[in-house]
């Protein structure tokens, strides 16, 4: 077998160990979390024979384990389940399927300010090596590597959104609706979620770039 095949099917295996590993866990964790999900749905005046219907209908009654694979197996399906207590009943795939392309659009857009970012400050970083430009771009990626991403959220809601007000601290315009709109909504969040990977991504681009010019 070729050495990159096998190591292709060495880490494509390991990711898939441990995707499971990780179902398994958060699934059994949940499951020994506090609180009955009869209950939630149903009330807390609920009825002994009602809760007994409910745990019959949705499998609650069978074995962990076997609530596990049969969870498992409607994932390989794409079948999600129902949800029990948001819109009782409704498809959680529809869920997953309506939010996905704002997802996505939110992804990439992090991706683009990350990249533009990283390449902008590497370069300056790498050009002026030793310069008061170079210590700048790198404090700013120690910052960006450093600070949660929850609290420059709240800092940019709170400097860019209430403080000078050029972008909305909620809500979201969906790019089939307007994709300016889309960008404009979505800066704060993206932004948020690219300052880490700008940071990064900087901080590599930077070294790499430095060992190019020393060549």
């Amino acid at each position: 077998m070729p050495s990159g095949l096998k190591y292709f099917l060495t880490r494509l295996t390991g990711a898939l160990i441990t995707m499971l590993v990780g179902t398994a866990v958060v699934f059994f964790v949940m499951k020994a979390a506090p609180g009955d999900p009869a209950l939630v749905v149903l009330g807390d005046f609920a009825t002994p024979k009602t809760i007994a219907r409910f745990n019959a209908d949705h499998g609650l009654n069978a074995p962990l384990l076997l609530q596990y694979f049969d969870w498992l197996g409607g994932i390989l399906r794409f079948d999600f389940g129902q949800s029990l207590s948001v819109s009782l009943g409704a498809d959680i795939g529809e869920f997953l399927a309506f939010r996905l392309p704002n997802t996505i659009f939110i992804g990439l857009y992090t991706l683009s300010i990350a990249v533009i970012l990283a390449l902008i400050l590497g370069t300056l970083a790498a050009v002026n090596r030793g310069t008061l430009i170079d210590t700048g771009a790198t404090s700013l990626a120690v910052l960006g590597v450093s600070m949660p991403d929850f609290w420059f959220g709240y800092m940019l809601i709170l400097g860019l959104s209430i403080g000078l007000g050029l972008f909305p601290s909620y809500g979201f315009i969906q790019p089939s609706e307007s994709i300016l709109g889309a960008l404009h909504s979505g800066f704060l969040p993206a932004l948020a979620i690219a300052a880490p990977m700008a940071a990064v991504f900087t901080r590599t681009l930077r070294t790499a770039l430095i060992e190019n010019l020393d060549r």
